[in-house]
């Protein structure tokens, strides 16, 4: 999950006023330098959100096949260019 999804979740909307937003960054600082900690001692590689984890599981699968030799820079390319292409949501 995000950490403005995240935010939006816990105060209940995402246009919140000025003095509900400020303790939900609060709390949101004290869980940055919990995961600090977490990625320091090498529990928790790092947070990402899913849909960015899956496009970027994508871009290594696409790399490896292109320094296998399985497909050309201009395939490569492309692909590349249509995972970033404009967006359908």
């Amino acid at each position: 999950m995000c950490w403005h999804t995240r935010i939006n979740s816990d105060i209940g909307k995402a246009n919140a006023a000025f003095y509900v937003l400020v303790p939900a960054l609060h709390r949101e600082a004290k869980l940055v330098a919990l995961t600090v900690r977490l990625v320091s001692g090498e529990q928790v590689i790092r947070n990402q959100c899913t849909r960015y984890k899956e496009l970027e599981g994508r871009l290594h699968q696409l790399w490896d096949q292109y320094t296998e030799g399985d497909i050309t820079a201009s395939r490569l390319l492309r692909d590349f260019g249509n995972i970033y292409g404009p967006s359908t949501d």
